[in-house]
């Protein structure tokens, strides 16, 4: 089953301030980053049960990796879809 998937505000912000925080350092790779982290996530729609349980039981998370960073995605899934709720780099406190 292949979900749309829908980034809720706070999705936006956090990959807003990812791409933001990457630019500082090399702006050709945050672009290259955020494609990919806006492809990843919108696969994540055509197999939405593939992330582990999370923090809640309506919740699931998928850890994205990407060379040697990773990324959490914190999701809901419904019968017409996939909602990204929140979105960490792998070494930021949640």
């Amino acid at each position: 089953m292949t979900l749309r998937v829908e980034l809720r505000p706070a999705a936006e912000r956090d990959l807003d301030r990812l791409v933001v925080f990457m630019a500082k350092l090399d702006e050709r790779a945050a672009d290259r980053r955020e494609r990919w982290l806006r492809e990843s996530i919108r696969k994540l729609g055509d197999r939405p049960l593939m992330g582990r349980p999370g923090p809640r039981s309506s919740l699931r998370e998928r850890v994205l990796k990407y060379g040697r960073s990773s990324y959490l995605v914190r999701y809901r899934v419904t019968d017409e879809a996939l909602v990204v709720l929140r979105i960490w780099h792998g070494k930021e406190d949640r």
